[in-house]
């Protein structure tokens, strides 16, 4: 069975916050079937009330498809990579996107036992100039 790990990006603070590390200001909850990450924070106060805790869900969850790059970095939904060739060991100029494909049920990758031939070189959200000619 792969381990189950999960990420988030944070547009307001533009933040990848990861569910198996360690971060004060965000959580993350599985309940009721769903799973869903929070950033914590403070509402703003005013003058008849004070400041008060409270959360907001980041609705952009990406799954580790439980496989990793050459490099040894965990693979998430969302994330752009090349993929080296075995022969020739170049680096197609192509870029790829890790995406869930429904119809196949499965991860949008270039062969999974190949993965040693795969670099993650960014993500959708943090890297978008990366997808310049992406289709």
């Amino acid at each position: 069975m792969r381990e189950r790990k999960f990420r988030a990006y944070d547009r307001d603070a533009e933040i990848m916050v990861y569910s198996d590390q360690e971060n004060d200001s965000y959580f993350f909850d599985f309940s009721n079937g769903r799973l869903r990450a929070f950033r914590i924070g403070t509402s703003p106060g005013t003058i008849d009330e004070p400041p008060q805790p409270c959360s907001t869900e980041l609705d952009n969850l990406m799954d580790f498809i439980g496989f990793l790059d050459k490099n040894n970095k965990s693979i998430y939904e969302g994330d752009i990579y090349r993929f080296n060739f075995p022969l020739t060991n170049k680096s197609g100029a192509r870029v790829y996107v890790v995406e869930w494909v429904e119809e196949t049920a499965e991860y949008s990758i270039h062969n999974k036992s190949m993965n040693q031939y795969i670099k993650i070189i960014g993500n959708i959200h943090e890297n978008k100039e990366l997808l310049n000619g992406h289709p």
